[in-house]
């Protein structure tokens, strides 16, 4: 009988993660096309979009060291992909048409980074959850998580196209690395 309300007690708590999981990524998701396709709103995401398209040019310099440059490179490589996928898809049918796309409407360049955001803090939300798993106990570890699911800057920095939230994420990836070594 002890063994079986170990296993439901082991239940709850994925159950509990899954419902957190699931509202961190709804609120990050929800709005995430906010001032689209007016891409000054957030200056910040424009100076990110343009760097790294630069570097997809073939210039691996950024040129700009205000922000960290891994970033760039992780956002060059995305749209890389993205430019690919449309490419098979018959979105973009050269390199002239992904350009053209860029330069008239870029609200789904913003969105791809914007949508890479908002993954990148749902995972944020799932690195506390072992933080605090480890560091404690599950209910500890999902409270943790609850807490940051719900975070308003977390939740609003998700929405965005900028270094805050990858940054975020890397440096948990790093405490939850440490925590399993």
């Amino acid at each position: 009988a002890g063994h079986s309300f170990l296993i439901d007690a082991e239940r709850r708590i994925q159950i509990g993660l899954a419902i957190v999981l699931a509202t961190g990524l709804l609120l990050r998701l929800w709005g995430i096309s906010f001032g689209l396709p007016h891409p000054y709103c957030r200056p910040d995401e424009t100076t990110l979009l343009h760097k790294a398209m630069g570097i997809g040019t073939g210039d691996l310099n950024p040129h700009f060291f205000n922000y960290p440059s891994l970033y760039f490179y992780f956002l060059a490589v995305l749209y890389g992909f993205y430019f690919s996928v449309g490419y098979v898809l018959g979105i973009f049918t050269d390199l002239e048409t992904f350009q053209i796309h860029f330069f008239t409407d870029p609200s789904y360049f913003f969105l791809v980074g914007r949508i890479c955001s908002a993954a990148l803090g749902t995972m944020s939300v799932l690195l506390i959850y072992h933080i605090g798993r480890y560091l404690a106990t599950p209910q500890v570890g999902l409270l943790s998580s609850f807490f940051l699911s719900l975070a308003f800057l977390h939740v609003r920095e998700s929405h965005f196209l900028t270094v805050d939230i990858p940054a975020t994420f890397l440096m948990l990836l790093q405490a939850c690395w440490r925590c399993v070594i």
